[in-house]
Formats: structure tokens, C-alpha cells, sequence
């Protein structure tokens, strides 16, 4: 078995450019499925059941017979339409406490320096000697 794979990495190393692109699709989307199978048991794992006691039996809550597509698309689209909405409102709570935040900072750092006669010159300095280098 190992040979007969590693017999094959070596033919894909040997191979031209569009093999193995083509073998790097197939990897990399079979590994993706893996992924995201491992995180969906994991998560199945993790999240603690809806019902409200281990006795309850469940509600079991039916709807009429639907075109399965069409009741699809409906479904994933009024997901997104809600997901969309989500964001954006707290994409405005963040934009509101940045603004405050930016508004803050400006006022909290503004510093105004003047000068009853701007002649430029730095006073109580120390004379400096100067001296001719050799």
C-alpha cells in the first residue's frame, strides 16, 4: 500500500505543471471537506442540546409539503438577509465608538501654543564656546 503511494507522489512530482495542478485541487478540496467535517462533529460535540430537560421528549413542529429547491434557496436567503443586517448594525455600534473615541482623543490632545511676541529665539540658554577644530 505504501509503495503503491508513494510510487504515485512520485509520479505527480514527475509530471508537468497541469497534473499537478490538477492533483493540488483534489488535495486541497478533499482536505477542506475533511476540515470542515471534523469541526461540524466537534461542534455537535460541544454545543449543549435546545431541550430543556433530559425527560422532555421533543416538539416535533411540520410544515406543508414544499418544492424542496425552492424552500431551500427561500431559507439560505432570508439566512443571509438577516446575517447581513446583523452586520451592518454592528458594524454602526463600532463605527459610533470609534467616532467618540476619535472625537475624545482630539479634544484631550489639542495643545495651543502662543507667544506674546513671536521672534523665534529660545530663551534662558546657556552660552556655548566655540571652539576651532585643528
Amino acid at each position: 500500500m505504501l509503495k503503491h503511494f508513494s510510487s504515485f507522489i512520485k509520479d505527480i512530482q514527475n509530471s508537468n505543471e497541469r497534473k499537478k495542478r490538477f492533483w493540488l485541487w483534489i488535495f486541497s478540496g478533499t482536505t477542506i471537506m475533511v476540515v470542515v467535517a471534523l469541526w461540524g462533529v466537534y461542534m455537535n460535540s460541544v454545543i449543549v442540546s435546545v431541550y430543556p430537560a433530559k425527560n422532555a421528549s421533543p416538539v416535533v413542529v411540520t410544515k406543508p409539503a414544499e418544492n424542496s429547491v425552492l424552500a431551500n434557496i427561500s431559507t439560505i436567503t432570508s439566512v443571509f438577509k438577516t446575517s447581513i443586517k446583523t452586520l451592518g448594525g454592528e458594524l454602526k455600534v463600532f463605527s459610533n465608538k470609534i467616532r467618540a473615541r476619535f472625537s475624545e482623543a482630539n479634544l484631550s490632545r489639542t495643545f495651543i501654543i502662543k507667544k506674546t511676541k513671536p521672534d523665534f529665539t529660545l530663551d534662558n540658554l546657556e552660552k556655548v564656546t566655540q571652539k576651532k577644530l585643528p
